[in-house]
């Protein structure tokens, strides 16, 4: 089978490339005239330059000849308006989404555990509780998230493409540029927090296992028209999270507990501050609060019963492969 991949250069589509050049399928992935392919040139995949943005034609063209498309590719980690998000990850996926009606009409569709955002972590977030979010009330990511895969499912109602549809949660590993920075900088600090002790298990999942879990999807043909949480491959603490990091970069990391309760009003208090700040949007740290003092709430258990998505990497080589792929880059 031959794939087009658009976001190949970045986390998850990285992965998903890997994962099908290592079993044989040929791949096209769409990239930037200044995307960095040297990791997709080694595993031999071929280029196609362009943007998400370019006309359902364009799209079509660099399609020519797969049988598939997976659509990763998504502005996420960035400051930028509300617009910007809506017209990269909105506006982007339904022009990637009309060139493959044209052709490639099988479609694995990258969304995000973001969809879920303002709804209540209190019981399991499963597939179908996404309609029950208001992308009106969300901050900018969640939103565009949620409205892109709105369009995704509307195209799908047509008859343009047949698709499936992944959420996975916060995603790590190599060639990750956004949270593994962050986590490795922080575990390197004299003392860390740890909100409610670190026994809170987190929304957490390796890239090669997302990876896994869309070409198990390519692959079943009973995936077409479901939604998948792909947030939980293996129960992590972030306690247990703090002693892998510590094992894989040699480091005695010291911990102190804080309590949950003070990082939820911490997190309150600076975004009702900073609400009325043009470019500011902080909600996302709100959310990230709620995200550690309250177990991994993204259920998981469609994804195990139709994608068969088991065996997977465990946290404690995905994170030494991490560590290991960010010290290589000369910043560890």
């Amino acid at each position: 089978m031959q794939v087009f991949i658009t976001g190949a250069t970045g986390l998850i589509g990285s992965h998903v490339a890997e994962t099908l050049r290592a079993r044989g399928d040929r791949v096209v992935a769409l990239v930037r005239p200044t995307s960095d392919t040297r990791h997709l040139d080694r595993i031999g995949c071929r280029t196609a330059v362009g943007d998400v943005l370019d006309p359902p034609r364009a799209q079509a063209a660099r399609m020519d000849g797969c049988g598939a498309v997976v659509h990763a590719a998504a502005l996420v980690f960035h400051r930028a308006r509300r617009r910007e998000f809506l017209d990269a990850n909105v506006k982007g996926t339904e022009r990637v989404l009309e060139g493959a009606a044209e052709g490639a009409s099988r479609v694995v569709h990258l969304s995000s555990v973001a969809v879920y955002a303002g709804l209540s972590m209190d019981r399991p977030l499963r597939e179908e509780r996404w309609l029950e979010a208001e992308p009106r009330r969300q901050a900018a990511y969640p939103a565009s998230k949620h409205l892109s895969e709105q369009a995704a499912w509307r195209h799908h109602d047509r008859g343009g493409i047949r698709l499936t549809t992944l959420r996975p949660s916060v995603v790590y590993g190599e060639r990750d540029r956004a949270a593994a920075p962050i986590l490795i900088r922080f575990t390197a600090l004299p003392l860390v927090l740890l909100p409610g002790g670190g026994r809170t298990r987190l929304p957490l999942v390796y890239a090669g296992n997302v990876a896994a879990a869309v070409v198990a999807a390519l692959d079943r043909p009973s995936s077409i028209g479901r939604a998948y949480n792909v947030g939980l491959d293996e129960p992590i603490t972030a306690r247990q999270l703090i002693e892998l990091m510590g094992e894989a970069t040699g480091r005695r990391i010291r911990t102190v507990p804080v309590p949950a309760a003070t990082l939820r009003t911490g997190a309150t208090i600076l975004d009702l501050l900073t609400r009325p700040l043009p470019f500011v949007d902080v909600r996302g740290l709100r959310r990230a609060a709620r995200s550690v003092t309250h177990d991994n709430p993204y259920d998981s258990d469609r994804a195990r019963a139709e994608l068969d998505w088991t065996g997977h990497t465990p946290h404690r080589e995905a994170v030494r492969r991490t560590v290991e792929w960010w010290a290589a880059q000369g910043e560890g």
